[in-house]
């Protein structure tokens, strides 16, 4: 039997929030999506205590959003690690992760109690978690588009998947709310996608491992451990209040940074308050165009109510004529094809 091909079959009965970024602009909006998932039955653990910081923007010093995160990763009382809002400090977060494991491994210390786990000799695991821990979901969008990379990267993968963050709960639309609800029952299936009012820009369809992510954070991530590479996947983007002009400006940077070299597929998700619309229609159509590459717009992910949850390297097949995209695997699936030891049994 796979390993953890079990577990990604349960129900999701418990979800620790994490804030590796920003705090909430409202604690009311936090409290108003653990709720969200307290009325269906699951149990939510809030994030940690914090106090005050010098940068306000930011849940706390990176060292304390860090252990927050890699501790969460690392154990076994959660179903879920599920980031409680977006904003900025992802990649601070991702470098204190590296150098502390850094450090604890270059002075043979054992790691701190609740940070990122060890083997029976205290060597620290991966700095996003337990290996054997990869079959727990890590959830978020926009700045967690950092950590999702780092998730998916990291050796063996661990399961990222792109969805609402928790602030965004309670503002779903109808379809998104019951597609969630669907998958907290069933978690090793994700949904097809369906674009609203589709618009073709390149007909044809592409096959391949999906990355899905905040285009500003893609860009940001270039020169880093988590720069995208594009080549062989469907790429799937979205941001929020940007003005046309910085989002073509940020796809030259993905451009020229040659991550968008060999992509397959493009698909366009949500631009909230992206300004004007007919100028970023336009560059979006620009750019599928440039890469020559089967390409639809209009898919329900990014920062509206409108938001389903993908999941990083899952095999999707877009269908740029039609406006889906839809998984040809479900998470046992890919959690088997990725296991670096098939022949180990099942672990709950």
């Amino acid at each position: 039997m796979p390993v953890m091909s079990e577990t990604s079959n349960r129900p999701i009965r418990s979800v620790q929030v994490v804030l590796p970024s920003s705090v909430p602009a409202d604690s009311a909006d936090l409290a108003a999506g653990m709720a969200w998932l307290r009325a269906e039955g699951i149990d939510v653990a809030p994030p940690i205590d914090r106090v005050p910081y010098s940068l306000p923007f930011l849940a706390g010093p990176d060292l304390t959003r860090a252990q927050e995160l890699a501790g969460a990763l690392a154990s076994d009382a959660r179903d879920v690690v599920w980031c409680g809002r977006g904003g900025s400090g992802a990649l601070r977060t991702l470098q204190a992760l590296d150098e502390v494991v850094r450090w604890a491994r270059a002075s043979r210390h054992p790691t701190t109690p609740n940070f990122a786990g060890g083997d029976e000799g205290g060597r620290p695991h991966h700095p996003m978690g337990d290996p054997a821990r990869r079959h727990v979901p890590l959830v978020g969008l926009s700045d967690a588009t950092a950590l999702l990379l780092a998730r998916q990267r990291q050796s063996p993968p661990g399961v990222a998947i792109h969805g609402p963050v928790i602030t965004q709960l309670p503002r779903l639309d109808v379809a998104s709310a019951e597609a969630l609800r669907t998958w907290l029952r069933y978690p090793d299936r994700l949904p097809v996608l369906r674009a609203a009012s589709p618009r073709t820009v390149v007909a044809g369809t592409a096959e391949g491992p999906l990355i899905a992510g905040n285009l500003s954070l893609l860009a940001a991530c270039c020169g880093t451990p988590e720069a995208l590479a594009a080549g062989g996947a469907i790429l799937l983007l979205e941001d929020v209040g940007e003005p046309a002009f910085r989002i073509d400006r940020l796809l030259a940077q993905l451009w020229r940074s040659g991550a968008l070299r060999g992509v397959r597929g493009l698909a366009f998700g949500t631009w909230v308050d992206c300004r004007p619309d007919e100028q970023v229609a336009a560059c979006l159509a620009d750019w599928g165009e440039r890469l020559g590459v089967p390409c639809c717009d209009g898919f329900p992910v990014g920062h509206s109510g409108a938001v389903l949850p993908v999941a990083l390297g899952l095999r999707y097949k877009l269908l740029a004529d039609d406006g889906v995209l839809a998984p040809l695997e479900s998470l046992a699936d890919w959690l088997a094809r990725t296991d670096p030891n098939p022949s180990a049994q099942a672990r709950s």
